[in-house]
């Protein structure tokens, strides 16, 4: 799945978007030894396993002590970074993740033997579960095997030997397979272990809501009634909030609601939205050319198409393209005949929250009166939405 938000990038991103306004501040002080920089960047983290980060501050360091303090930032995760060039998206090499909680947090900054950043808070309960969660984590998931045989296989790409980067990328793929495994059975021990709690609603978020598709009401009935489930505690965290507007803007997009409207520009450059199709069934493809997974529906798409496309039912494709070039040459090189029109960037942002779509491709089905019908479509089910709806 392609993410299509720029600080997720951009699946599979988007939450930044939904970042709430704050009440608690946090302080940060200790001591720095480490690799002598003179500055320490500090970062929200919106997505840990894709690593979408968004800088916060500076932090300055003087005589290898430091002191900050942000009224406006709220219990959740962050990143520590010595780096010269603040703003990325992406995560600093030599940066590690750690937890702040709402108050004082006493820290010692160090560096490690592989140059990246330690954050130890003795007196943070929330952080030493963490650093105890993500360790046992590394060993299920073979990381220490698997960081291995990729300097192996980078020292043999230096070569270019591929012959010897095949051979290693063979022998990786059973340990990820293995470790993959066992950290989603382990996780499901823990989110249990922690249910309730303000570590917990940190797994819930991270883990499985941040990469959740929420298409009918009832999957957002059993969202709702689990934030409810959190102590008063983890309901201070920023996590809380962040998801309680995200399921509110959810709600607005689940099957048996009506359709938000979506505007862009055909590829004639004139204007066209969904409303256009009103007395059709419409099938609403999100897409882009450079999402690989996207173009591979295509076939599904055409053979729908081509079987329904006399029984009062069309497809709207829409693109989160942003060169127009790249787009019609998509269209032309994957034959895809039917409708399509390209988001602009005034409304970008604001289609893809009213649909609640964290990545692409999001297929669904629009009835004649704009209701929508199946969301979360993928291959064979496109088809059978379709069939099911026209009728034939």
């Amino acid at each position: 799945m392609k993410s299509i938000r720029k600080f997720i990038l951009a699946s599979v991103p988007l939450l930044a978007t939904f970042q709430a306004s704050h009440a608690a501040g946090i302080s940060f002080s200790g001591t720095y030894s480490g690799n002598g920089a003179k500055q320490l960047y500090l970062y929200s983290v919106y997505d840990e396993f894709y690593n979408y980060v968004t800088l916060i501050d500076s932090i300055p360091v003087k005589d290898g002590r430091f002191t900050y303090q942000n009224d406006t930032l709220k219990t959740r995760l962050y990143m520590l970074a010595p780096v010269s060039q603040p703003g990325t998206s992406m995560t600093p090499e030599s940066g590690t993740y750690f937890f702040l909680t709402a108050g004082q947090n006493t820290a010692s900054v160090t560096t490690t033997t592989k140059g990246r950043l330690n954050v130890d808070i003795p007196a943070s309960e929330l952080q030493n579960t963490y650093k105890k969660f993500m360790q046992k984590k590394g060993e299920l998931a073979n990381l220490q095997i698997l960081d291995s045989l990729d300097a192996l296989f980078y020292a043999a790409r230096s070569r270019n030997d591929t012959l010897e980067m095949k051979r290693i990328k063979e022998e990786s793929g059973p340990y990820y397979d293995e470790g993959s495994e066992k950290v989603e059975a382990w996780l499901t021990t823990q989110l249990a272990q922690y249910a309730g709690t303000p570590f917990g609603l940190y797994l819930y978020y991270s883990y499985q809501f941040a990469h959740a598709s929420i298409n009918t009401l009832d999957e957002w009935n059993a969202v709702r009634q689990r934030l409810n489930t959190y102590d008063a505690v983890a309901k201070q965290m920023d996590y809380y909030a962040v998801m309680l507007k995200r399921i509110d803007m959810i709600k607005k997009s689940v099957v048996g609601s009506i359709a938000p409207n979506i505007t862009g520009l055909s590829r004639q450059g004139r204007p066209m939205s969904l409303n256009d199709f009103r007395g059709k069934y419409v099938l609403v493809d999100f897409w882009s050319s450079g999402c690989s997974w996207c173009r591979k529906e295509t076939p599904n798409l055409l053979k729908t198409f081509n079987a329904f496309r006399a029984n009062g039912f069309t497809i709207l494709g829409v693109s989160t393209d942003t060169r127009k070039s790249s787009w019609i040459k998509a269209i032309q090189e994957d034959g895809a005949p039917w409708n399509h029109l390209m988001l602009q960037a005034d409304n970008r942002d604001a289609v893809l929250n009213d649909y609640s779509i964290i990545g692409i491709p999001e297929v669904l089905l629009v009835d004649p009166q704009g209701k929508i019908l199946a969301k979360g479509l993928r291959g064979q089910q496109i088809y059978d939405a379709v069939q099911k709806a026209v009728g034939k």
